[in-house]
């Protein structure tokens, strides 16, 4: 699983780089009881992922509690659910691995 979202990249310069459907991607998760370290980055498309390219900018870290009952999601798609939440990601799609 991953997102997919158009985000723009700003740069010091000024310069500001539109990517339209950006692919975002948990690249690790860091558990520790119920708090939840993911590791995420984003590049140009699925392929770029795929291809091992490199991400379009440096990986963020993003913390949040997670869900440990029994009957809750896994840790990963929990790991997506939240950040659809948080307002940089807000309104990203699904993007299910084939």
């Amino acid at each position: 699983m991953a997102l997919s979202k158009k985000i723009t990249l700003e740069y010091d310069s000024g310069v500001s780089l539109p990517v339209e459907s950006a692919y975002i991607v948990i690249t690790s998760i860091l558990i520790e009881k119920n708090i939840v370290t993911l590791y995420v980055s984003s590049y140009v498309s699925r392929q770029h992922y795929h291809d091992g390219k490199a991400s379009l900018e440096a990986t963020k870290t993003i913390v949040f509690q997670h869900d440990i009952s029994d009957t809750a999601s896994n840790t990963t798609k929990q790991g997506y659910e939240h950040l659809k939440t948080l307002p940089e990601y807000a309104g990203a799609a699904d993007v299910l691995e084939e």
